[in-house]
């Protein structure tokens, strides 16, 4: 089963264009799970999220802002314990989202079998978005699927195994919001992870690169409409 956490935070027509767009992508319903932790956005956009809670498994609206790594953590337990409750088999993956993506048809399958093809490098985390290709270190080819090496892969559309997740720990919430993937990735090296990647072929487009609910000089949280 793959674990979806998407982190939500103000930008209500991103939020939007995210989970339609996941919805639509032809993930397996089945093997997937997905959780909403919202960082105390406004109003008419926890009335936005409320809309979509027929087709979300678990939808969290927190009453003060602690922070995506908080988010993310949240997320992934609580997924597990709902596994447990359900006497259901745990997450094989998780997927840690922000919510400003698009979901390209295919993703969820295409970016699983490309993990597993290369998670022998050994290989903590997939990004799947684009990367310039100056950033990365190489491309590795595998029988079916070829990856992009990097070791900071960008964090707002990360897929890693449960095995990886439960042995470098959880998100590190003492960290401002712009260092949340490098710290977490130079953890992973520190633990045995040589790599990490992005794919080379965008199967998840970042659309709210310009909309930051973060500030880049204090790391302090900006609600945007």
């Amino acid at each position: 089963m793959t674990a979806i956490i998407i982190v939500s935070f103000g930008r209500i027509a991103l939020m939007e264009r995210t989970l339609t767009s996941l919805f639509n992508s032809g993930f397996d319903n089945e093997k997937t799970s997905i959780t909403v932790i919202d960082n105390n956005s406004q109003p008419d956009i926890i009335s936005a999220l409320v809309k979509y809670k027929h087709v979300i498994d678990n939808l969290v609206l927190l009453q003060k802002n602690r922070g995506k790594p908080y988010a993310w953590n949240l997320g992934a337990r609580i997924t597990q314990e709902q596994c447990i409750i359900s006497n259901i088999e745990s997450p094989d993956y998780f997927l840690f989202c922000d919510n400003d993506l698009d979901f390209k048809l295919g993703w969820q399958k295409k970016m699983i079998d490309t993990y597993e093809e290369h998670k022998n490098l050994p290989l903590c985390g997939l990004s799947g978005m684009a990367w310039p290709s100056h950033k990365t270190r190489g491309t590795v080819q595998g029988v079916h699927n070829k990856i992009n090496i990097v070791r900071f892969p960008p964090g707002c559309c990360i897929l890693m195994s449960a095995d990886a997740y439960r042995s470098n720990g959880p998100w590190d919430t003492r960290r401002l919001i712009r260092t949340v993937d490098t710290s977490y990735f130079r953890n992973a090296i520190n633990r045995g992870y040589s790599n990490a990647s992005i794919h080379p072929q965008t199967v998840i487009n970042h659309t709210g690169r310009q909309a930051r609910t973060w500030d880049i000089k204090d790391g302090k949280p900006k609600l945007l409409p």
